[in-house]
């Protein structure tokens, strides 16, 4: 038997010739690199494929180790009908998916696909506990990023600012500006990198190994940033103006920083042991890859965090202030106004029923959306270039992503200000 490597992702943005790639995505693949490493597989037994291989691959059957979140956006490549199509010589082991619940149609046919290769390795507690439900096997397992080896090396002398909030410039220690680096991991690469087969696996290697050789600290509201960070136990400080369920896990290693909670943050946090942790993770991966007995690991890795809902589990709350603060600015309860959402997601039914409970003659005219085609509430999604004929929309950018890519399109087009909001003051660029 052979293993699957997947080492270009086709799912990429281009946008208005500009080509981008997401750094947290090849973290994921690189974690199973790192896997074949510690299961010291032989470089013959790993065949690398992009993405899109998957369906289409023909030759001796392959492993393929699936540590990832798992929506059908990400899936419509693979899906013919009701389920996933992947070529009949690849076998997936679900080692860790995040489920986006506003994402999913659970289907009879999703149930039996799921059922067919259980048990499930869940991300975060409300995919677990949606899996059980449904009468799948699943157990929680966390993501891989957070089993890569620790750096051999001491500390590094600087602090990275990755993706951290605008708001959060107020509240920095002076010491931690002195020597300070600002990262972005959705980073706009040329064609040539863009459509390279290695060129984004090699890209995260690079970012995790300058980490590993420069950082003192690491600020960062991204979570494959996070988590890669603290295996390599450099210590980490997780900021962002709202979390949600797919960060729920992270509780057990690191404090929340939300929007409310920035003047209060610990700026001088320790490293975080996790050498323990990582054996039981990398050693229930492999027996599930060799197909070994696995159910006493399973148990195991599942009690590292099963503990934090033993009192009864409270999901991780959106709370996402800046939106809130923004639109009760411009609007009281019972104005009327139309407006669009922009990037069909979890937050987008957030926001989508608070306008409804709080701005109850509001109306939901247009869904915007630049990766897929989509009906959210009864309105077919639509690209974001028809934005340009409707000055008077209120349009509100729904993700830290899509806000990135929301707010220098507003600025181009001239937008007001009173006319958008997103849901992020945007990101730390300099101190």
């Amino acid at each position: 038997m052979k293993y699957a490597l997947v080492t270009y992702e086709e799912k990429r943005i281009q946008d208005r010739g500009q080509f981008i790639i997401n750094i947290g995505n090849y973290m994921q693949w690189l974690a199973i690199a790192e896997l074949y490493n510690y299961m010291a597989l032989d470089d013959n037994d790993i065949v690398k494929l992009s993405s899109k291989e998957l369906q289409t691959y023909k030759g001796e059957r392959l492993i393929l180790p699936i540590n990832y979140m798992w929506a059908q956006m990400d899936l419509c490549q693979y899906v013919v009908g009701n389920h996933v199509s992947f070529s009949d010589d690849i076998i997936p082991v679900f080692l860790g998916i995040s489920i986006k619940q506003s994402a999913w149609e659970w289907t009879e046919e999703w149930v039996k696909y799921f059922k067919r290769y259980e048990p499930i390795g869940c991300r975060d507690y409300a995919t677990w506990k949606k899996m059980n439900e449904l009468g799948i096997s699943a157990y929680l397992a966390g993501c891989l990023t957070i089993t890569f080896p620790i750096r051999n090396r001491n500390e590094g002398n600087t602090t990275y600012f990755v993706e951290a909030p605008k708001a959060l410039k107020q509240y920095i220690p002076d010491e931690l500006k002195k020597e300070c680096k600002f990262v972005q991991h959705q980073q706009r690469v040329t064609e040539e990198e863009f459509y390279s087969e290695t060129g984004g696996l090699e890209m995260a290697k690079n970012v995790l190994e300058e980490y590993s050789r420069e950082a003192k600290v690491v600020i960062t509201s991204r979570l494959h940033c996070a988590l890669p960070c603290m295996a390599l136990g450099i210590p980490v400080i997780l900021v962002k103006e709202y979390f949600g369920y797919p960060f729920d896990l992270q509780r057990k290693f690191l404090p929340f920083y939300a929007y409310q909670d920035f003047e209060n943050i610990n700026w001088k946090p320790q490293q975080v042991d996790l050498e323990q942790y990582k054996k039981i993770a990398l050693e229930c991966a492999k027996k599930r890859l060799l197909g070994e007995d696995a159910q006493e690991d399973i148990a195991r890795l599942h009690a590292e965090y099963d503990s934090l809902y033993k009192d009864g589990y409270i999901e991780e709350k959106m709370g996402m202030e800046v939106f809130e603060n923004k639109i009760r600015k411009l609007y009281k309860k019972n104005d009327a106004f139309d407006y669009a959402i922009w990037g069909i997601s979890d937050n987008a039914e957030w926001i989508y029923q608070y306008i409804k409970t709080h701005y109850p003659k509001a109306n939901l005219v247009k869904v915007i959306d630049n990766m897929r085609v989509k009906e959210f509430h009864g309105i077919l999604s639509e690209v974001s270039n028809v934005l340009l004929a409707n000055d008077d929309l209120l349009v509100i950018a729904a993700t830290i992503n899509v806000s990135a890519e929301a707010m220098p399109f507003f600025a181009q087009i001239g937008k007001s200000t009173d006319k958008y909001i997103c849901v992020t003051e945007g990101i730390m660029e300099h101190t």
